[in-house]
């Protein structure tokens, strides 16, 4: 049940979001183009109408306030609860598996994937998932619409869409095996602080520390390495991605301007295609990072997920006497 809620108020959510940009086109065409341009309106009716209108964005924006702040509880209680139940079971994995699976794995690393991992998978669930429904949610109702509202105009405010989506598609191959080899870095990094510290007494027994602080530095600088490729291959690409993201507002305000001038479209239609595009783009450049933390999310839970999917050399009988 708190499932199905949290998901109708993610809909639900998603929304009222469209109805700020409805609102205002009816405030163009509606109270303020008729006012300037026809002198002898009466101001009383369009007033009220002003108001109403008004009330409608303030209603609309405390209503999704208090569904979004409704959803956030849900999802904090079954994601924190679906991240404990995996911890449980991957813990009580490792106490089953043999000692030849402990001879081949570092402690450090095994502590990275049941705590580090698992936390990554939590923030994911808590927000992630919301995040990328009510985006894709919401680009296919902007696009519907603008395809309402004026095919044309929509048409061309979404040329660049196709070479995104590829482009999307290219660019998160290229991430997940860069985050792949960041997280396993790092877990041999843990592991490397785990087996120094937690043998401290052996190090310093042996007069081992330059030794220690060698291997140290090896795979500070090994994690270092991994982490600043996958920054720099996104900082790379991304300002000419949000470049060609936003080229169709400029195709909008030459096409659309056109269109307002040969009285083809009204004004308040052209201030709602610019609404609608703030809203489109906004869950683009959402989903472009959604790229990098879905690689993050999805080789951290494969991390995860080897750990609870490892089986012990020796298996117990069924029916042990």
């Amino acid at each position: 049940p708190k499932a199905v809620m949290m998901t109708a108020l993610m809909f639900a959510g998603t929304g009222l979001r469209f109805v700020p940009p409805v609102v205002t086109k009816m405030l163009v065409d509606d109270v303020l183009v008729p006012k300037t341009q026809l002198a002898d309106v009466p101001v009383a009716p369009l007033a009220k109408l002003l108001g109403m209108l008004v009330l409608a964005l303030v209603l609309s924006a405390l209503i999704g306030a208090w569904m979004q702040s409704a959803r956030g509880r849900l999802a904090a209680f079954l994601g924190s609860k679906m991240v404990f139940d995996v911890r449980s079971l991957a813990y009580e994995n490792l106490q089953r598996l043999s000692l030849s699976y402990y001879d081949k794995q570092q402690v450090g690393g095994l502590m990275s994937r049941v705590g580090n991992d698992t936390e990554i998978v939590h923030g994911f669930i808590v927000d992630g998932i919301h995040f990328f429904v009510v985006n894709v949610v919401l680009l296919f109702g902007i696009g519907a619409v603008m395809f309402w509202h004026n095919w044309r105009l929509a048409l061309w405010a979404l040329i660049p869409l196709p070479l995104m989506v590829y482009l999307i598609r290219q660019f998160i191959r290229v991430l997940i095996i860069m985050f792949h080899r960041y997280y396993e870095r790092r877990s041999r990094f843990m592991a490397v602080i785990n087996d120094a510290l937690s043998g401290v007494r052996v190090v310093k027994a042996f007069a081992q520390e330059d030794r220690e602080l060698e291997r140290y530095n090896q795979h500070n600088f090994d994690f270092y390495q991994a982490a600043y490729d996958a920054e720099r291959t996104w900082a790379k690409i991304i300002p000419f991605f949000f470049l060609l993201m936003t080229s169709g507002s400029f195709v909008i305000w030459y096409v659309g301007g056109l269109q307002v001038l040969e009285g083809k479209v009204t004004l308040g239609t052209l201030t709602l295609f610019f609404a609608l595009l703030g809203m489109f783009y906004g869950p683009v450049e959402a989903l472009s990072h959604l790229n990098q933390w879905l690689s993050r999310c999805l080789t951290a839970a494969q991390r995860v997920f080897e750990v609870l999917d490892a089986e012990p050399d020796v298996q117990e009988a069924e029916d042990p006497v």
